[in-house]
């Protein structure tokens, strides 16, 4: 479903429905300008012009990415600042990375750069990117608990720059912290640790701890609170330096799953997903409700997101 907040009241309205997907939908992501959203599940990515609201064409793969045991578990769009093109980045429960990149008339089509899969071929359970100067990096975690980061210049392979396998902790969500060393955060699933990378080899240099788990987390804009659904009670506010709780959200779920958690309107608020087919949306500095929009009659939503 799509929402869409209104000017005059910040609330959100149904604005329409993407039909398409035949089985679970494990991700969501919306370029910059809003122009497009990819959504990766059991039966694939695909792509979609969300002022027409049809599906966009998907270059064709490789047979083994193309599995239909592989599902989609997550993505990201590469920005750049100066491109005229959106590139697609995500990865699947086998272990392949995908990329692709607009091109032809219209940019209404897609070119796969890169097709591969990575490390010891486990799950891709996360994976960003950041864009330095002329430099782009992609972050990824799999279920064997290793992150690795690469370069990529948009017109070749992936170049490795660090690959660390950490001791206990699976990568929940990596995030690039913006200092100069390009250091990189780990969220821990089963853990609830928050590792500190450092940005040339991957060497832990700081741990803080967020809970007992960390079903999904999201870093503001500052880079200076993150929010987890804590697969407890709802979802938590934290803050970034220390992992300190400052906030929880309480959606009284009646059976607890990892599930997305985002924030919303220039971090105003709080928007996440519920066991019930309803996601929730917090004021983030009162923490209470402000809407409860009503996505299914039943069933879980585990995916949002926001621009």
């Amino acid at each position: 479903m799509l929402f869409l907040s209104t000017n005059d009241c910040k609330e959100y309205r149904l604005k329409g429905r993407l039909l398409g997907h035949k089985n679970a939908i494990n991700c969501l992501a919306v370029t910059r300008n809003g122009n497009m959203l990819a959504s990766g599940g059991s039966d694939g990515m695909r792509i979609w012009d969300l002022k027409r609201r049809v599906q966009l064409p998907t270059p064709r793969q490789t047979p083994a990415i193309q599995n239909p045991a592989d599902p989609v578990t997550c993505a990201c769009w590469i920005t750049r600042p100066e491109a005229t093109r959106e590139t697609l980045c995500y990865g699947t429960g086998l272990g392949f990375i995908a990329i692709w990149q607009q091109q032809g008339e219209g940019l209404k089509d897609f070119n796969a750069k890169v097709s591969r899969r990575i490390g010891t071929g486990k799950e891709i359970m996360c994976l960003t990117y950041d864009h330095t100067g002329d430099d782009t990096r992609i972050a990824t975690g799999t279920r064997d608990r290793r992150v690795q980061v690469w370069a990529f210049d948009f017109k070749g392979p992936l170049i490795p720059i660090f690959s660390v396998e950490l001791s206990t902790t699976i990568p929940r969500t990596v995030n690039f912290n913006r200092t100069p060393g390009r250091n990189v955060l780990v969220f821990g699933m089963y853990d609830g640790e928050i590792h500190t990378l450092r940005g040339s080899d991957g060497t832990v240099i700081a741990t803080n701890k967020a809970g007992p788990m960390i079903g999904h987390a999201a870093v503001d804009a500052p880079q200076t609170l993150f929010l987890i659904d804590n697969v407890m009670n709802g979802f938590s506010l934290h803050q970034l330096e220390d992992g300190a709780c400052l906030r929880t959200y309480n959606t009284n779920p009646v059976k607890t799953f990892p599930k997305q958690v985002v924030f919303g309107e220039q971090a105003t608020l709080v928007v996440g997903g519920s066991d019930t087919g309803r996601i929730h949306v917090f004021d983030k500095n009162e923490g209470s409700i402000k809407q409860v929009l009503q996505h299914a009659d039943r069933g879980r939503v585990q995916t949002v997101t926001v621009r």
